[in-house]
């Protein structure tokens, strides 16, 4: 379950903030489920999720570049010292298997909560600078969202875009054991 945000507390440097580290976790947690596939001997699934960590490692680095440019030596008023689960899924680090599709579904809910996250900041946001910031990680996150599809739609050999998710952007995603 993701981190309650209030936005209300919230301002347009602590939301940039929130920003940085959400991407820094959604990178880990592509490098995790890249880990656990080249374990499992898919080194396919595992060239995959390294690719989509390297895109979350690019936007962290914008974000993180755009938040030096707004607010320079500001020092941040919130720490990175949870798992905001915010675009990085809940992972069961005890799991011995966890299987390509299931970590598609994962990212997949991931994906979908990162884009309502971007999108649910920008409407609290009086800041048009930061809004715009937002709006571009709003349109990467539906580009990943479609990545996740096609890959999944590849490994299933239907056509992308007619698997259903199981998961809405605000189900439970399914755990890393399944």
């Amino acid at each position: 379950m993701p981190l309650p945000i209030d936005y209300s507390k919230l301002d347009a440097q602590d939301v940039l903030d929130i920003a940085a580290f959400i991407e820094h976790e959604a990178e880990q947690r592509y490098e995790a489920f890249a880990d656990h596939m080249e374990a499992q001997g898919d080194p396919e699934s595992a060239r995959f999720f390294r690719h989509m960590a390297g895109l979350e490692g690019k936007h962290g680095a914008v974000v993180t570049a755009r938040r030096e440019s707004e607010y320079g030596g500001l020092p941040a008023r919130l720490r990175d010292v949870v798992e905001w689960d915010v675009e990085g899924p809940p992972l069961d680090r005890s799991a011995r298997r966890l299987s390509s599709e299931a970590a598609l579904e994962l990212a997949l809910c991931s994906e979908q909560r990162a884009r309502d996250f971007f999108a649910e900041a920008q409407e609290h946001l009086t800041d048009p600078r930061v809004a715009k910031v937002l709006a571009e990680l709003h349109r990467d996150e539906e580009d990943h969202i479609r990545m996740l599809e096609e890959r999944r739609a590849r490994l299933s050999g239907a056509a992308p875009g007619t698997v259903s998710s199981s998961a809405s952007p605000a189900a439970t995603p399914p755990t890393a054991g399944a």
